[in-house]
C-alpha cells in the first residue's frame, strides 16, 4: 500500500497517494484545473506543454505545472488567483494566435476545450501574431490521411 501524501489545495485538506501529481489530487476532491495537453480519457499523457494547468504552490520560485508535478507532504497549492487567470489568458492568446479562427466551420466547435477555456477566460483574439501555415494534407498510404489543418 502506498504512502499517503497530505496537502491544500485551495483551503481543501487533501489525502492522496505518493506519487500522484497536483492534478490528480485536485481532481479527486472536485478541483477543476485548466489543461489541454493531458487527457488520460485519449491517452494523452503528461507533457506539460500546453502550460494551462499551471498553478502556485506556496515556497516555490515559479509557477508549477500541474499535470506533471507531483505532490509532497505539506504541500500549499492555489489553482486560481489573479496571478494564474492572467498566466492562463497569456497562454490562451499564444496557442490561438496561429490557429485557425474559423471556430464556426471546425467540426469540434462547441466540443473544444481550447475554445470553451478561451471563451472562460474572456480571450476573444490573440495580441500575438503566429506566423500562419496552411498545412496540407498527409496521404499515409490508399486508407490514412492526415490533415493537420
Amino acid at each position: 500500500m502506498s504512502k499517503l501524501i497530505s496537502l491544500k489545495i485551495d483551503g481543501v485538506d487533501v489525502a492522496v497517494p505518493d506519487g500522484t501529481t497536483i492534478f490528480d489530487a485536485a481532481k479527486s476532491v472536485g478541483i477543476d484545473i485548466p489543461h489541454i495537453c493531458y487527457d488520460p480519457n485519449l491517452g494523452l499523457p503528461p507533457s506539460s506543454s500546453c502550460r494551462l494547468c499551471v498553478v502556485e504552490v506556496e515556497g516555490a520560485k515559479t509557477l508549477v505545472a500541474s499535470c506533471s508535478h507531483p505532490v509532497s507532504e505539506g504541500m500549499v497549492v492555489r489553482t486560481d488567483s489573479d496571478l494564474l487567470r492572467e498566466t492562463r489568458r497569456m497562454v490562451l492568446e499564444l496557442l490561438l494566435s496561429d490557429h485557425p479562427s474559423d471556430c464556426l466551420s471546425c467540426e469540434k466547435c462547441a466540443q473544444c476545450s481550447l475554445q470553451d477555456y478561451a471563451y472562460r477566460f474572456g480571450v476573444r483574439e490573440s495580441g500575438y501574431q503566429g506566423k500562419r501555415v496552411t498545412p496540407q494534407p498527409v496521404l499515409d498510404g490508399p486508407a490514412i490521411v492526415y490533415d493537420p489543418a
